[in-house]
């Protein structure tokens, strides 16, 4: 197939030379989705319901033999007369039928789908992107609407006539010449056992499914090396670039469902200032330049934190961001909302790192109401004597600096614990605002932001220590801070 290297009207898609998986000389690659991730649990339906299952038993019946008198004894001369009367040869009694049970089917929400916002590879090699709503996830399950019942029906009694003679008038007769009289024996079905009903409890029939409820990783885009002869589109071969990997660079505004082309050209976006393009010397200038303003580096790789944890990227998906500039503006906005209105700046590779003014936090990671005592912050004027004097007198508690890092670089803590005094100086020492060669910094789908959470506790008069074992969990302090609520929406 061959490989795609021309710019059309709507190749937006760029791949360069600057970031992701390492090239070799010649080597072809393809594009790949990489499907969303999910956090799951389950969810247990009732497939039948619990009900009682009624089961019926019949009456049964027995035969009963008796005599009865069909003919009276009697003189000679008397007067007879036949008469009928009827007799029981069968007993009544009842029937019980059973009505099944009759059920519905209903629908219950057991959560709610998450939406995302992603990319898709499309058969003719381009990418488009993809969002997806929130959605409620219904499940089915099946009630009892009326429960069984037991119908009831009368059996009537059978009978049949007879014939008897009876005596209608007699002048008597001796004892010698009386007929005596005359019987017959007859059957007579009679009820043993009445019919009767039992109930059973039969138990609900459960099935268990997976739903997703949370997102890890959202849709993207991958680039798969590949033979240069494989069949589809295919994207080289790329020489063996001079500064670094190649990179695959999506379309900041792009158009739900619209497909991209991929282009193979480095085209530099006159927006931002990619700090990978610059050559030595151009880095050591502006290093130079921060330098001559005051800012000190942060230190690199950080001191290792009581806790971290890399932070969704869902805040910043759902914005128009191109420089850390723009994610400066937006991110600022959501800290003074959570009361983080001191902030310091500083430069750390392939992105930016924010520190918070020292707090002091209660036990479950919530900021105290006097959170920003004069004792334990910032010293108004600012002096550094008198920051390092607050260290002397500061009350006993927890306490918690909030680092905010967001790099393309993996952030890998090496360096040693810091004590209280070393981050509350990373405050006083950063710059007050976001340095302009920061701001137009170019803002990339793989920068992430890392939460570097360092929690101190003073005990008495002792002097404060860096909390590690004993700290709090990650997930108390973004809860507490309010930083879990928007970086997740």
């Amino acid at each position: 197939m061959k490989a795609l290297s021309t710019l059309s009207a709507l190749s937006l898609l760029m791949v360069t030379d600057n970031a992701l998986a390492q090239s070799s000389s010649g080597q072809c690659y393809a594009l790949e989705t990489t499907p969303p991730e999910f956090s799951t649990r389950q969810v247990i339906v009732a497939s039948q319901p619990a009900r009682q299952q009624l089961q019926v038993a019949p009456a049964s019946y027995r035969t009963v033999s008796e005599q009865i008198v069909v003919e009276e004894a009697h003189c000679p001369n008397d007067t007879m007369r036949t008469v009928a009367e009827t007799i029981l040869t069968e007993e009544a009694g009842e029937r019980l039928m059973v009505v099944p049970a009759t059920y519905r089917t209903v629908q219950r929400t057991v959560g709610t789908s998450p939406a995302y916002a992603g990319w898709e590879v499309v058969p003719n090699g381009g990418v488009r992107r993809i969002v997806k709503e929130a959605e409620p996830i219904i499940v089915t399950e099946r009630v009892v609407d009326q429960p069984a019942s037991v119908r009831r029906a009368s059996i009537p009694a059978k009978t049949r006539t007879i014939q008897r003679r009876v005596v209608l008038r007699s002048d008597g007769c001796p004892a010698s010449q009386r007929i005596e009289r005359k019987t017959a024996t007859i059957t007579r079905r009679v009820v043993s056992t009445p019919a009767s009903v039992r109930s059973i409890a039969v138990p609900a029939e459960m099935r268990t499914g997976t739903v997703n409820v949370g997102l890890k990783k959202s849709p993207g885009i991958a680039l798969q090396p590949v033979q240069c002869d494989a069949a589809g589109p295919v994207l080289g071969p790329f020489t063996a670039p001079s500064n670094g990997p190649i990179t695959l660079a999506l379309p900041r505004k792009a158009v739900d469902g619209i497909v991209y082309k991929p282009v193979q050209e480095a085209v530099p976006d006159p927006a931002c200032v990619d700090w990978l393009s610059f050559s030595e010397d151009e880095k050591a200038e502006r290093e130079a330049q921060m330098a001559e303003r005051g800012a000190e580096d942060f230190p690199w790789p950080p001191p290792v934190p009581s806790t971290l944890k890399v932070l969704p990227n869902d805040f910043f998906e759902r914005l128009d961001i191109r420089t850390f500039g723009d994610a400066e503006r937006h991110l600022s906005a959501e800290l003074e909302g959570l009361g983080y209105v001191e902030r310091t700046f500083y430069d750390v590779p392939q992105g930016v790192a924010i520190v918070m003014r020292l707090e002091q936090i209660d036990d479950n990671a919530f900021p105290i109401e006097e959170r920003w005592s004069p004792d334990i912050g910032l010293v108004s004027p600012f002096s550094l004597g008198g920051y390092l004097k607050s260290l002397l007198t500061a009350p006993k508690g927890r306490f918690r600096i909030i680092a905010l890092v967001g790099s393309s670089k993996a952030v890998a803590a090496s360096s040693p614990r810091p004590s209280r005094k070393d981050a509350m100086l990373w405050f006083a020492r950063g710059n007050n605002l976001l340095d302009q060669s920061l701001a137009e910094r170019c803002y990339t789908p793989w920068h992430r932001w890392t939460a570097l959470i360092y929690e101190f506790r003073k005990v008495g008069s002792e002097a404060p220590e860096t909390l590690h074992e004993n700290a709090l969990s990650v997930q108390q302090h973004l809860d507490g801070s309010g930083l879990s609520r928007f970086f997740s929406r």
